[in-house]
Order: structure tokens, then C-alpha cells, then sequence
């Protein structure tokens, strides 16, 4: 049986750090203003929250840009299938085949803000 440990070690005095302290002594920062401003782990996820216009995983139109106007490269990042679920959202089948059909006789595409899981960041999509 193979056992995986993480230990973290003082780099000062060689000391292990027992993980009741380790909580204590991590920190997480922002850059801001060319400083360093401290943030506590309860402080980072209320931000992450906030920022998410959603609150839940989703996904949510802010706007449209015409084809010609994001590079190739730009679409292939991370790649998820988006599609219309008639179970949770009556009608949505029949409006994401209407906009479908209307973003590609106009020429555009689609950008969106991406929540993949409510404790994650979103990302903007196109």
C-alpha cells in the first residue's frame, strides 16, 4: 500500500510545520497598487462568489462579436459542449436553435460568462 503525505517545511529552520499551524502561517495576497495586500482564505472565497454574476454553475450572454473579430487560437483553450436541456428549462431546445440559426446568418458569434462549478472562477467564453 502506498501512503502520499505533504509536509511543509520552514525554510529558516528545517522545522516541519504541523498542519494546525500551517493555516495560520499560508497566506494569500493580491497585488494592488504595486503592494502586496494581504487576503485571509474566508476573504478570497467571498471574492470568488461575488464575481461570479451567477452564484451557480451556468453560463450567461453578455453580448455578440462578429466571427472575424476573435482569432482561431482564442476559441480553443479549454473546450466544453454547451446545449439546451428541455428537462430543467422548458423551450430552451427551441431558442438555442433560434439563436443558433440567428448568430450564423448574421455572422457572429456568441460571448458569454462561464461557471463551471460555484466555488470556481468564471470564465469569459466565446
Amino acid at each position: 500500500m502506498t501512503m502520499k503525505t505533504t509536509q511543509v517545511i520552514a525554510v529558516d529552520t528545517g522545522e516541519i510545520i504541523p498542519r494546525e499551524r500551517l493555516k495560520r502561517r499560508i497566506r494569500t495576497y493580491v497585488e494592488f497598487g504595486g503592494e502586496r495586500v494581504p487576503l485571509s482564505r474566508d476573504e478570497v472565497s467571498e471574492i470568488r462568489s461575488s464575481s461570479n454574476a451567477l452564484g451557480k454553475a451556468g453560463m450567461v450572454l453578455l453580448g455578440f462579436k462578429p466571427l472575424d473579430s476573435v482569432p482561431l487560437e482564442r476559441t480553443l483553450d479549454r473546450s466544453y459542449f454547451a446545449y439546451p436541456n428541455d428537462e430543467l428549462a422548458k423551450g430552451s431546445r427551441a431558442a438555442f436553435a433560434a439563436l443558433h440559426a440567428s448568430m450564423l446568418r448574421k455572422g457572429v458569434l456568441a460571448v458569454c460568462e462561464l461557471l463551471t462549478r460555484s466555488n470556481a472562477s468564471s470564465r469569459l467564453a466565446v
